[in-house]
């Protein structure tokens, strides 16, 4: 079941670029929320102070991607402003069907 005005994270995502004869490594975390009018706040972040994120996490914050959910029974579909990913919902989890493989996100907060 999806909770609403929950902040979900995505598995760690590891990316590397090549800098002056070194890889330099990077971390991020994707975040969704979402809220009872089926709409949802997403956005990428490097760091896990989940209090301090769902602080900023609103509708409000403009560095944020924003769009519409729908659910039908235990499948989703989020619709961001030129895309659509479907998925499923999984106890808490929300798994969602990404270009090379499944995605899952995790409430946190």
């Amino acid at each position: 079941m999806l909770q609403h005005n929950k902040l979900y994270q995505s598995l760690k995502k590891l990316s590397a670029e090549w800098h002056a004869g070194y890889v330099q490594w990077s971390y991020t975390w994707n975040y969704f929320k979402f809220f009872e009018d089926k709409t949802f706040v997403y956005g990428s972040i490097q760091g896990e102070n989940f209090d301090l994120i769902n602080k900023n996490f609103n509708k409000g914050s403009e560095n944020l991607i924003k769009g519409k959910y729908n659910i039908i029974g235990s499948l989703i579909t989020i619709y961001f402003e030129n895309a659509e990913v479907k998925g499923a919902l999984s106890n808490d989890n929300i798994v969602l069907e990404g270009k090379l493989a499944w995605d899952i996100y995790i409430p946190v907060a």
